[in-house]
């Protein structure tokens, strides 16, 4: 097993989704240890057939293990082994288990099938002889030569088929005396499955149905684990035969089923927390937005004055006037950004609640959500104003070679030293980001401080990052490209009203009126409105979703909606 090959089951198993693992001359001892690692994570082996190349392939599928016992030991090993996406820092192996995986794949690979197939090579060996002994004349020395051939083979696959019936005797054996049971698939192949465990078909609750039978080219719908669509009825992936049939549909007392999310789960869990509390959600939305773009567009009527900026699109203008026009400008933008830093704060705030007792499927108004959000607002603001001021360092410290560069040599190699400075920055900043990215909805939902809220996000997304990365940009995205679908068309509006025209807003040159800024700022407010729910919502849900695959959160929101069957009070996410 190699570190590579455990990097990747794991980062495929971090999906939530069925994950086939192909190796060119892997080894079932290799397949086996892979086994027990996806095992000590939330995962089951199902099957494993024979790659059908030439180079003798295995080709093992994993499945995830939705009992409450694999949910407790994954979040108890990703407790005790955070880095083992790493493919080094896994579990130690346990001999007994691993010994049972090994026999459990070798059987699935040289079982009932395979001395079936030796029977079916048996004729076509007779029927060839015969043929051939035809073909080279019919003569009798030509049928004594096929026969000889003939028996031959036939020997040769006549002491396969006794050592293979001995080896699968032995893993049966094996499998038998931990308590596997022989079940026959609807193909007649046996297979050994654990106790309690059933094939589909068999009245087993994993079994398929007609809605089950997986997409071309995958194992269900995307995000099928557990939804319509599983992983497939009976044969519905590639041939694996009587394969898994998924596992039973999740408890879903809010707007996301409690189990491990895809892609689409999370952004329509977003989307339904805004449709299911359009009251609650809009309300807030509406109600920050207006707040925040009354005050901005006060402060640029009134306040601030655009006069002195029009210096930077003046190429006649000296170094002094450029140097004010900027840094009026950077004044301008910097009070027009704090104003809706703030306003963005208490959205986010507030949302993360309204989420968070959305998954449970518990309505919250808008003053339930600003008392639960309140003690934690500064603390919110604090983290979000920390994470720019590293942004702005780390910017900062990329460019200050180049610039050095430029300002004492003054020729085109420190420029470019400033650009790769600048890139190099970039992906840093970047990098840390997204590891920080659940720090929000740590802090305003397990009622932590900053740094211990950050430290939190870090242990989350470590092994995920890229995962992480792909949603949030998604749904940044999403939300962006809706929002300028409404607000494009509120400025060319604003611009045609605004008496200039178009003309003059697109070459810089218009006058910033207050029919612009009234008009524009409406677009600006409606666009907040979708803004707002959806980057807030995916935070959250992506923040309960890595605590689920991590720490089997949803064993604890299941018992707080009541769902089990406990009747406990439940606590919001997070608590």
């Amino acid at each position: 097993m190699s570190k590579r090959q455990t990097q990747k089951m794991l980062r495929l198993m971090a999906s939530g989704e069925a994950v086939e693992l192909t190796s060119p001359m892997a080894s079932v001892k290799k397949l086996a240890k892979l086994a027990f690692v996806a095992q000590q994570f939330g995962y089951e082996y199902a099957d494993a057939r024979q790659g059908g190349g030439s180079n003798g392939s295995l080709t093992m599928l994993l499945v995830p293990d939705p009992s409450p016992q694999a949910r407790a030991r994954a979040a108890q090993n990703w407790a005790q082994y955070p880095n083992a996406g790493d493919g080094v820092s896994v579990p130690p192996l346990v001999p007994d288990a691993f010994e049972l995986l090994k026999a459990r794949i070798n059987f699935d690979l040289t079982g009932k099938s395979a001395e079936r197939r030796m029977g079916y090579g048996a004729l076509g060996v007779t029927i060839g002889c015969v043929v051939l002994a035809y073909r080279s004349g019919g003569s009798s020395d030509d049928f004594v030569v096929a026969a000889v051939v003939w028996l031959a083979v036939l020997a040769l696959l006549g002491v396969g088929f006794l050592v293979t019936r001995k080896r699968n005797a032995r893993f049966a054996a094996r499998l038998q005396a931990a308590g596997f049971v022989p079940m026959a698939d609807e193909t007649g192949r046996v297979r050994y499955l654990p106790p309690g465990g059933q094939l589909p078909g068999h009245g087993n609750p994993f079994g398929g149905s007609p809605a089950g039978h997986a997409a071309p080219g995958g194992y269900g719908a995307p995000g099928g684990y557990g939804a319509p669509g599983g992983y497939g009825a009976p044969g519905g992936h590639g041939g694996w035969g009587g394969g898994w049939g998924g596992p039973p549909p999740a408890a879903k007392p809010g707007v996301i089923p409690l189990r491990p999310l895809g892609v689409g789960e999370i952004l329509d869990g977003a989307v339904s927390t805004m449709r299911t509390y359009w009251r609650t959600v809009l309300g807030i939305s509406l109600t920050v937005a207006v707040f925040t773009e009354i005050i901005v567009v006060l402060l640029q009527g009134l306040v601030l004055d655009n006069a002195g900026t029009e210096a930077l699109n003046d190429p006649d203008a000296s170094l002094s006037e450029l140097g004010d026009a900027l840094t009026e400008t950077t004044i301008n933008s910097g009070v027009v950004f704090l104003i809706s830093l703030i306003g963005t704060v208490l959205a986010t705030a507030l949302l993360t609640t309204v989420t968070s007792r959305a998954v449970l499927g518990r309505p919250v108004t808008a003053g339930e959500a600003w008392r639960d959000a309140r003690p934690q607002v500064l603390k919110l603001f604090g983290l979000i104003i920390l994470l720019l001021l590293i942004v702005a360092g780390i910017l900062i410290v990329g460019m200050a070679p180049g610039l050095l560069v430029t300002a004492t040599a003054g020729d085109e190699a420190g420029v470019a030293l400033t650009v790769l400075g600048v890139l190099a920055a970039g992906v840093v900043a970047v990098w840390l980001m997204v590891r920080f990215s659940l720090a929000s909805p740590a802090l305003m939902l397990e009622k932590q401080g900053i740094k211990k809220a950050m430290s939190r996000s870090v242990k989350l997304v470590r092994g995920s990052w890229w995962r992480v990365f792909g949603i949030q940009l998604l749904a940044t995205i999403i939300a962006n490209v809706v929002a300028s679908i409404i607000v494009i068309p509120f400025a060319f509006l604003a611009a045609t009203l605004g008496g200039d025209g178009v003309g003059g807003f697109l070459e810089g040159t218009g006058d910033l009126g207050w029919t612009f800024l009234i008009v524009s700022g409406i677009g600006s407010v409606i666009g907040s409105m979708i803004t707002f729910p959806i980057t807030a919502g995916v935070a959250v849900l992506l923040y309960i979703d890595q605590r689920i695959r991590r720490e089997a959160l949803d064993l604890e929101l299941a018992r707080a909606a009541g769902t089990q069957g406990s009747g406990a009070p439940g606590a919001v996410p997070g608590s």
